[in-house]
């Protein structure tokens, strides 16, 4: 099967959690990040991630969010 191409919006504390946790699995490839503080764009790079997004072509996103405990 292939792993799940996946992009990562914000490389701060949670951000660097959750694409370390996607990097471990082999069901997961993190393949791009977008973060708007250069310090945590090189911070993904030095752990291998292909893509940084700087900014440009993209106007919009969706951020798919789970309900976690029954609230939000």
């Amino acid at each position: 099967m292939e792993p799940v191409k996946l992009g990562v919006i914000g490389c701060g504390v949670i951000g660097r959690l959750n694409m370390a946790e996607a990097m471990a699995s082999d069901l997961t490839e993190v393949v791009v990040v977008a973060d708007l503080r250069p310090e945590s764009r090189e911070y993904a790079q030095e752990q291998g991630v292909a893509r940084i997004y700087e900014g440009g072509h993209l106007t919009a996103v969706c951020r798919c969010l789970y309900k976690y405990g029954g609230r939000w």
